[in-house]
C-alpha cells in the first residue's frame, strides 16, 4: 500500500509567473516578499512583481535571502520577519536554497518550539498560518512540490532536512522564463540535482506506479534536456528542465531518494562543494551499487539512454563541464569512518534499493576521491 500526496496548487509553463502576477491574492494583505538579489537584478518581470505587490498589499516587506546554503540563522532571521510583521503570505523568488529557508520560516513561524528544536530534536510543526508560494528559478531541487527544506548549522557541521506536511507550498509557480540567462555552473549544478533526484526517487524502495511514471519521465526530459540548457541556454530546453525538475520533485516527495542523497549532505557540509556537484559525483557509483538490487529498473534506464546508465551519465556530466570527482574539494580521507557512520541514520540511505553498510560508505568515499 502506498499513499501519493501533493496538496499543492501548480501553475507551470511558460507565461506561469504572468498568470499569477495578475491573481488578486495579495491585495489588502500583509506581505513578505523574499527573493535572491541576483534574481531581481537579472529580471525585469520580477522587479515589476515587487512593484505590483507593493501597491496593491496593505504593506510589503521585501527581504532578500542570503545566498549560499540556507542556515539556521538566516532561516531565523525571516522567522522573525514573518511573525513581527504579522505576515499572512510570503512569495519566495529564487533557487532552491531561497524557497527552502522561506519555507522553513514560515512553517516555523509563531511555534512554540525554537527554530533549533524543530530542526535537532525534530519537535512537531504547528500548522501554518501564513500562505506560501513558492517561485523557483532554477531547475532544481523540486522543493517547490516537496515537504521538506534543506538547512544547515554550519557550527556543528550539520545539514539535513527539517520535514513536515506543513510545509508544502501552496501555490508553486515554475516559469522556465525565470530560468534563463543563469551563470552555466548554476544551471549545470542545478540541472544534476534534478536528474539525480528523478533517478533516486524511480530506483527508492519506497517508488510506487505513480512516482515510478513521475521520475522517469524526469530522467528522460532532465537528461535529454540538460547538455542544451546548460551550454546554450536553449528555451525549449529550459522548459523541459523545468518540467522535469517538477516531476522529480513530485516523485521523491512522496517515495524519498536513496543513497546519494543519504550521502551528499555531510560532505557538502565538510567541503563547501555545491550539492548539485556532490550529486553528479556520487551517482554514477551509486547507481553501479544498485545495478544489482534493482535489475529490471536498471535495464529501463539502458534503453531510456541507449547504453550503459553509468556510462551515460559520466558522458553528460563531463558535458556540462561537471567533476568527476572530489579531489580539489579538500576531503579527508580520516573523516571517513565518522562520515559514514554519521549516514546510517539518513531517511534517503534507507531508501536506498542496496541496503548499505558503513564499509560500503567508506568505501564510496574513497571512490570520489
Amino acid at each position: 500500500m502506498r499513499v501519493f500526496h501533493i496538496p499543492t496548487r501548480i501553475i507551470h509553463g511558460e507565461g506561469a509567473f504572468e498568470k499569477f502576477a495578475a491573481e488578486p491574492v495579495f491585495e489588502g494583505k500583509r506581505v513578505g516578499l523574499f527573493l535572491s538579489a541576483s534574481v531581481f537584478e537579472r529580471y525585469p518581470e520580477v522587479r515589476a512583481f515587487c512593484d505590483m505587490v507593493e501597491k496593491v498589499a496593505h504593506e510589503c516587506v521585501r527581504e532578500f535571502v542570503r545566498s549560499g546554503e540556507p542556515d539556521l540563522a538566516e532561516t531565523e532571521r525571516l522567522r522573525r520577519v514573518i511573525e513581527e510583521r504579522d505576515l499572512g503570505h510570503v512569495a519566495a523568488i529564487g533557487g532552491g536554497s531561497v524557497l527552502d529557508a522561506a519555507k522553513a520560516a514560515c512553517g516555523t513561524a509563531w511555534s512554540p518550539y525554537t527554530l533549533e528544536e524543530h530542526f535537532f530534536h525534530a519537535e512537531p510543526l504547528p500548522k501554518r498560518k501564513v500562505v506560501f508560494t513558492a517561485v523557483p528559478t532554477t531547475a532544481g531541487t523540486g522543493t517547490e512540490v516537496t515537504p521538506n527544506a534543506v538547512l544547515s548549522e554550519p557550527e556543528k557541521g550539520v545539514k539535513q532536512s527539517l520535514r513536515g506536511k506543513t510545509l508544502y507550498p501552496d501555490t508553486a509557480v515554475v516559469d522556465p522564463a525565470l530560468t534563463r540567462g543563469q551563470p552555466m555552473h548554476v544551471a549545470a549544478s542545478s540541472g544534476a540535482d534534478a536528474l539525480v533526484q528523478a533517478i533516486e526517487a524511480y530506483f527508492s524502495r519506497h517508488s510506487s506506479p505513480i512516482t515510478d511514471a513521475l521520475a522517469l519521465e524526469g530522467v528522460k526530459l532532465c537528461a535529454g534536456a540538460l547538455e542544451d540548457a546548460v551550454l546554450r541556454d536553449d528555451r525549449d530546453a529550459r522548459r523541459r528542465m523545468c518540467t522535469g525538475s517538477l516531476m522529480a520533485g513530485m516523485a521523491f516527495a512522496n517515495s524519498r531518494l536513496g543513497a546519494v542523497h543519504g550521502v551528499v549532505h555531510p560532505v557538502g557540509v565538510l567541503t563547501g562543494a555545491p550539492h548539485g556537484v556532490c550529486c553528479a559525483v556520487f551517482m554514477p557509483h551509486v547507481l553501479e551499487l544498485n545495478r544489482e538490487a534493482a535489475p529490471e529498473k536498471y535495464d529501463v534506464l539502458e534503453r531510456l539512454f541507449g547504453e550503459d546508465p553509468v556510462e551515460h551519465l559520466k558522458a553528460l556530466f563531463k558535458k556540462v563541464d561537471l567533476p568527476a570527482d572530489l579531489k580539489d574539494f579538500g576531503l579527508d580521507p580520516a573523516l571517513f569512518p565518522k562520515m559514514a557512520a554519521s549516514c546510517m541514520m539518513s531517511g534517503s540511505l534507507r531508501a536506498n534499493p542496496r541496503e548499505m553498510t558503513e564499509e560500503m560508505l567508506v568505501e564510496l568515499f574513497e571512490k570520489v576521491l
